[in-house]
């Protein structure tokens, strides 16, 4: 039987979690972009990644390059590459007067987990050809990188080429999301499982 429990913690990092931020799970943790709600200027400026680790029960804060700083936390997402290297996107916006279009983004990867001195830029991508979103790399020689299209659709995207092959998957641009599992062979029932 399963029950809850109080789990004592010191205070959390003095960042406010986005909705608009996604979550990943990697190593142990669980991160979030965050930013600091008492800065004078409402664009969230001071942004950090806010981990919560589930081993120890502790909040910790790991600081993104200082590329991206004065960014809002719109222009930024995380995520974890398919060889398990902490990702950050960093979105270039272009205003028009009724939406907001990205006109590029570029892939950081934090080469040692931990090192902020490690982030180091992999590529920038132009958005222009129908991408949406950046979803994630695919692959361990970071060949491909798995999008959402503009047109709804998710597409692979060759780096290399430059070239979008979709992948007959349609939705909405903010529904797709991508998370990296591990196989298993724990038994959920029984005497020794779960």
């Amino acid at each position: 039987m399963v029950a809850w429990r109080s789990i004592r913690v010191k205070a959390a990092p003095k960042y406010v979690i986005s909705e608009l931020s996604l979550q990943i799970f990697l190593k142990d943790f669980v991160h979030w972009i965050g930013y600091n709600p008492n800065e004078a200027d409402s664009n969230f400026r001071d942004l950090s990644i806010v981990l919560f680790d589930m081993s120890n029960e502790v909040f910790e804060e790991l600081k993104l390059p200082d590329s991206v700083s004065g960014l809002s936390v719109l222009d930024l997402s995380i995520f974890a590459s398919s060889n398990e290297l902490l990702s950050l996107v960093q979105y270039d916006r272009h205003r028009h007067s009724q939406w907001i279009q990205y006109g590029s983004c570029s892939i950081w990867v934090m080469k040692e987990y931990g090192k902020v001195e490690s982030w180091t830029k992999q590529i920038t991508i132009d958005l222009q050809g129908g991408v949406g979103k950046a979803l994630g790399l695919i692959g361990n020689d970071v060949e491909m990188l798995l999008v959402a299209c503009s047109n709804g659709e998710l597409g692979s995207y060759d780096i290399q080429n430059q070239k979008i092959s979709y992948l007959e998957i349609k939705g909405i641009v903010n529904s797709f999301y991508l998370d990296t599992y591990i196989e298993t062979l724990i038994l959920l029932d029984g005497d020794n499982g779960i």
